[in-house]
């Protein structure tokens, strides 16, 4: 049980948090501080450009849209600090006390969600907005000694949704307080909170601009109130009252669909003429007709099914046309400015039920098509009709990749909020301002190049339909600590190592890639001509941009590898101790099963003869081949490398040797590889009726104790499937001879945690006996939330690119703390003696939590991190309600669950093992993250 109304944090507990994480470990809610990005006026002054909303200037004409990331106050910092400087706020309605189907957000891919209006009551939302004013003004100064200065921010209200509501008490006041803060006792309030905290701080030097030397104290005419910690002559309370209560000088109307042309033009002459606010009207995609909009998805590969009604209902285009002049004039003539939100989500029929109800809102890549086809429309047709060109912010998936050729059109702000929801979070946020920068953009749209926008749009993969899985998934289980995992090694049937190779490539070193690849991969130059790729496939970078080029770095590694003559014969690692000395396998025939068997064997250890009555090593597996038409040299490497470690073979066999002939010579196992059916007969294997021979999947050993390669289970042989089945055969009898039996035990060559053999070296999950390299997390940290463009041109760049461009998911994969809006899963950083694999483990925050499932979508595992990952709840009665592993601080008394071993009566339960990492993870809380535990009931006693 979770949570499924968030609960806002109560200021001086998040004040607490802010501080006291920034200070032990510079970040802020998870936002590192390397991706924190400047105000414009911190920056030197020539980098400097600024753009505006009506009256208000900011920074950069981006930031969040109005949804998840507006909710609370710690989402709206996270979004400035990732340069997001428009702040459209989530919609406030007279109806303040909803009940939503949860969960409510599937960002996976295009984009669905069941969102509405905000989920906190008007008075909540209000002093969410009101803590986010006052703690960005703080932090402009703390972190970048930005004191007093007017914001390179604003907030953009909206409200909903018909006029009965808007002009009611509720949303009113609402609107009223956003005006003018001063009015309200909550705004007081908190004010009071803000400089109490602040005068309890015995220093803030560990921020850039809380210490003396940085401030402006010394400089009264730039600042009349630069407070720098402890300095007497400082007055933070007049630093805070001085903070502007203006906090909205604009509005974005947000309609219910159906809502009346005439209801829609009430409420904005209302908003323009009465309240006297700077109007933006939030637009439909349902304007361009059903038609038109189902020729555009269906056009790019989607199959949507549409609502009819909401095209029946809503407003209609030529309506528009003319409401929206008429508007214009409206404005014009109160003095106000007046511009369009385009565009709302569209409605959708609910057809495969990831989320609840009967229909759902389209967002995303998809409605990219339909945003850009409406804006060129409408500044078009208003241009002709009416003579004039709209402002017009822009939000419909957008993201780091399209805004600049968004903003160049002239539209804008643009804000994102799909985008945010995938890997990287918040961090793509400030990867949309690198791209904008320093560069200047038109202050109106130009219709022209909007059509051009949009009709290019329409050409381009990227706004397409994709097949198969949209994320990245490795189908098992989510465990309770070291989760982190890469999917692409999860994918590869072998367990190759792909983050591992890509780094030791990408810092120049491809001898060691190629030893690496070899302890998981017999065929790496086979591999990297002809490999299907199904690594590619779960590939995280597919959630951002294009797969990294995993096959192709594969070949970049041996082709380095034999330019320099280094690690083309890898050494062999004997592990079994004296197991050299052991009985040799018989492999019969040199197809690729058997000749990956006996490659594994030797480097196990274990001598390994192939029997062939070619009279050249690679006939064989050419003849597997021959449909592939290989082209270069590639097998003849890898076999010759397969020669040198140890394999024998016996080439130009009249016959093969019997079971009889083997037992005379000594063999004690034999695999039997091809496949050759007048071979398979004279082993005497059980068949199935159909005639294919029965063996065990996993192991590949039949009923009579022959080993079965996977070589004629297709046609073409899926070579990594048929490579894979060679080492399930070598991990098979090195953990049957391990038990002392030939008979190898089913326990120990079925799957690991990590869908790999638990036998010895040939283990090809999580953790191999051949490590990786082990790079550093926080390093590896950088790459996310960065979009990139395959690497091109010489091997050595492409090998850099694509190193920059891997994940690393292994090494840190946090998704389930990038996706939450909230910020509501945690990463806890582990020390190396604490005994974890993963350097971090993830803490779910039980009250930020709204049950949106979001970090379920992109969560590899077959798992829900909000529902199973260990929590911190807020109260008693959070942590009774709740059977997941967890701690609650309750009036100073410590609730714990899985501290111990305990069983479930469903027969789960918390294992010794988790029970003492459990004890382990609530010590590391205690001792470097004990804010969290303060902001929820007190600390823990020592």
């Amino acid at each position: 049980m979770v949570a499924e109304s968030m609960v806002p944090i109560p200021f001086p507990a998040l004040l607490e948090i802010v501080f006291s994480e920034y200070r032990q470990h510079q970040s802020i809610f998870g936002i590192p501080e390397h991706a924190f990005c400047q105000p414009v006026s911190a920056r030197p002054e020539e980098t400097s450009h600024t753009y505006g909303l009506f009256s208000e200037l900011v920074s950069a004409p981006l930031g969040p849209a109005i949804g998840p990331h507006t909710h609370l106050t710690q989402s709206i910092v996270c979004a400035y600090l990732c340069g997001g400087r428009v702040i459209e706020l989530k919609t406030v309605q007279k109806l303040d006390q909803l009940e939503l189907q949860k969960p409510c957000v599937d960002a996976a891919d295009i984009g669905y969600n069941t969102e509405w209006s905000t989920e906190l009551t008007s008075a909540q939302a209000t002093a969410e907005y009101f803590k986010a004013w006052l703690l960005l003004h703080l932090l402009r100064g703390l972190l970048w000694n930005e004191w007093g200065q007017e914001p390179d921010f604003l907030f953009l209200m909206s409200v909903g949704y018909d006029l009965e509501g808007i002009q009611g008490a509720t949303v009113d006041a609402f609107l009223e307080d956003m005006r003018d803060a001063g009015r309200s006792a909550v705004f007081a309030e908190l004010v009071d909170e803000l400089v109490t905290f602040l005068e309890a701080q015995p220093e803030l030097g560990f921020f850039p601009g809380g210490s003396l030397n940085n401030s402006l104290s010394d400089s009264p005419e730039n600042s009349p109130a630069a407070p720098s910690g402890p300095d007497p002559r400082l007055d933070w309370r007049e630093f805070v009252q001085g903070i502007r209560h203006d906090i909205c000088r604009s509005v974005a109307l947000s309609t219910m669909h159906g809502c009346p042309p005439d209801e829609i033009e009430a409420i904005c002459t209302y908003l323009l003429t009465e309240k006297r606010f700077d109007t933006l009207v939030k637009l439909n995609p349902t304007l361009l007709g059903q038609q038109d909009v189902d020729q555009i998805l269906s056009d790019a590969g989607y199959s949507i099914d549409l609502d009819s009604h909401s095209f029946e209902v809503d407003l209609r285009y030529s309506d528009a046309v003319q409401l929206l002049g008429r508007l214009q004039s409206t404005a014009a003539a109160v003095g106000r400015g007046f511009g369009l939100k385009l565009s709302n989500t569209l409605p959708v029929h609910n057809t495969d039920y990831r989320l609840p109800g009967e229909t759902m809102y389209l967002s995303g890549r998809a409605l990219y098509l339909l945003t850009t086809e409406l804006a060129a429309r409408l500044c078009q047709d208003l241009h002709t009709s009416y003579g004039v060109v709209p402002l017009v912010s822009y939000s419909g998936g957008a993201h780091a990749a399209n805004i600049v050729e968004l903003l160049e059109t002239g539209i804008g702000p643009v804000t994102i909020s799909t985008d945010l929801l995938k890997p990287g979070g918040y961090l793509r946020l400030a990867e949309a301002l690198r791209a904008v920068e320093d560069r200047h953009f038109p202050d109106r749209p130009d219709p022209e190049a909007l059509r051009s926008l949009a009709d290019s749009a329409k050409q381009q993969p990227a706004y397409r339909a994709r097949g198969g899985e949209p994320t990245a998934r490795v189908h098992r289980p989510l465990p309770l600590f070291d989760c982190f995992v890469a999917p692409c090694r999860e994918a590869c049937p072998i367990g190759q190592d792909v983050p591992g190779y890509i780094r030791l490539l990408g810092e120049g070193r491809p001898a060691e890639a190629l030893s690496l690849i070899l302890a998981t991969n017999a065929f790496p130059g086979l591999t990297g001509a002809i490999c299907d790729q199904r690594c590619a496939r779960a590939c995280t970078r597919i959630e951002y941009d294009r797969a990294v080029q995993i096959r192709a770095e594969k070949e970049l590694v041996v082709r380095a590898a034999r330019h320099t003559g280094l690690g083309m014969i890898p050494s062999r690692r004997p592990a079994m101790g004296s197991a050299e000395n052991g009985a040799p396998v018989a492999v019969l025939t040199a197809g690729l099963a058997g000749v990956s068997a006996a490659y594994y064997l030797v480097r196990a250890g274990i001598p390994a003869v192939i029997f062939e009555s070619s009279s050249r090593i690679g006939e064989r597996i050419e003849g597997q081949l021959a449909k592939y038409r290989l082209t270069g040299n590639e097998l003849t490497e890898d076999l010759t490398r397969v020669a040198a470690s140890g394999v024998k073979f016996r080439l130009a066999r009249e016959r093969y040797p019997d079971a009889a002939d083997l037992v005379e010579e000594g063999f004690a196992e034999v695999v039997l590889s091809g496949p050759d059916p007048e071979l398979l007969r004279s082993f005497d294997l059980r068949l199935h009726p159909d005639g294919t021979p029965k063996v065990e999947s996993e192991t590949r050993r039949t009923p009579n104790g022959i080993y079965l390669g996977g070589d004629g289970e297709s046609d073409p042989p899926r070579i990594i499937e048929v490579i894979a089945s060679g080492k399930r055969i070598a991990a098979a009898i090195l953990a049957a001879r391990r038990a002392g039996s030939t008979v190898a035990p089913e326990a120990d060559a079925g799957h690991s945690s990590g869908g790999r053999f638990t036998g010895g070296r040939f283990t090809g999950g999580r953790h191999t006996a051949q490590q990786g390299p082990k790079p550093d997390p926080l390093q590896v940290l950088q790459k996310h939330g960065r979009f990139a463009a395959p690497g091109r041109g010489s091997d050595g760049d492409v090998a850099r690119a694509e190193f920059q461009r891997c994940l690393e998911c292994n090494v840190i994969c946090l998704k389930c703390v990038q996706v939450c809006p909230n910020r509501a899963n945690i990463a806890i950083r582990m020390q190396a003696s604490d005994g974890f694999t993963d350097a971090f483990q993830i803490v779910h925050m039980d009250s930020w939590c709204n049950d949106c499932g979001n970090c379920a979508v992109f969560c590899p595992y077959d798992g829900k991190p909000y529902r199973e990952k260990f929590t911190l709840f807020a109260d008693r009665t959070a942590f009774e309600a709740s059977n997941t592993p967890g701690i609650c601080i309750d009036h100073g008394q410590v609730l714990l669950r899985g501290g111990e071993a305990q069983a479930n009566t469903d027969g789960g339960g918390v294992t010794n093992r988790e029970a003492k990492r459990v004890a382990t993870l609530v010590e590391r809380i205690q001792n470097d993250y004990s804010y969290l535990l303060r902001a929820f009931g007190g600390g823990m006693d020592e």
